[in-house]
Formats: C-alpha cells, sequence, structure tokens
C-alpha cells in the first residue's frame, strides 16, 4: 500500500458510523487544548493588565470552543476552525510561517475534521432517532 494513502486516511478518515464521528471530532478538542499549550504559555510570565486581560479572554473563548466540541457541536467545530485560521492568517508576515506550514496543515486537517465529525455526529443521532421512532 502506498504511504501517501495510509497518511491521507490518517488525515482525513471515513467517518461511517457515531463512535468515529465523536472520535473524529473530539481530535479538535485536543488541538485547541494543545494549541493553547504552545500559545500562551511562553506569555503567561511577560503579562501586563492589558495584554493578560487579553490572553484570559481569549483562553476562556478556546476554554468554550473545546467545551462545545467536547459536546459534539457544530458552532463550537467552526467556531475552532475560524478563530485557528484566523490566528494564521494574522501570522502571515512572520518570517517563521513557511517553516510552520506541516504543523499548520495538520492542524488544519484536524479542525476540518472536527467540523466533519461534529455535523456527522447530528446526522447519525438523527438517523437513530428517526429509525426508533417508526
Amino acid at each position: 500500500m502506498d504511504n501517501r494513502n495510509i497518511l491521507f486516511r490518517k488525515l482525513w478518515p471515513q467517518i461511517l458510523d457515531r463512535e468515529t464521528a465523536i472520535k473524529v471530532c473530539r481530535w479538535g478538542a485536543w488541538a485547541t487544548i494543545v494549541q493553547c499549550i504552545f500559545s500562551y504559555a511562553p506569555k503567561v510570565r511577560t503579562l501586563s493588565l492589558e495584554s493578560g486581560l487579553a490572553v484570559f479572554i481569549d483562553l476562556v473563548l478556546y476554554g468554550l470552543i473545546t467545551w462545545g466540541i467536547l459536546k459534539m457541536s457544530r458552532i463550537a467545530a467552526i467556531a475552532g476552525f475560524g478563530f485557528y485560521l484566523a490566528g494564521r492568517i494574522g501570522q502571515l508576515s512572520n518570517p517563521y510561517f513557511v517553516q510552520a506550514l506541516t504543523i499548520i496543515a495538520i492542524f488544519t486537517f484536524i479542525y476540518a475534521n472536527s467540523i466533519r465529525g461534529a455535523f456527522a455526529f447530528h446526522r447519525f443521532k438523527r438517523s437513530s432517532q428517526v429509525g426508533d421512532g417508526a
């Protein structure tokens, strides 16, 4: 089997049942946690009152997004992806942006899968409710 196909299946898994949808959606929650740790942990020592408030608000928003993704919220999954993309667009002028493209691509796949998983979860949930009611 071709290594590219294995990598693609890991980055873009098939969602055929409710359990896989939950697993794939939760990747987005873990990605949000990892992103917060690497983005905000270095800033904690140098916080001023103004920047500390901004960091606190960001962390609360990311915490709410993580909680929403864990609850299989489609809105939270989309918001997590949107916040991630907005942050990366804001870093386009960073000279190290090109070196981080692999990590950016992986996180983009993770957040996109989180959206897929949330929507698939609700589709499976709806179809099982229709099947039980008939």
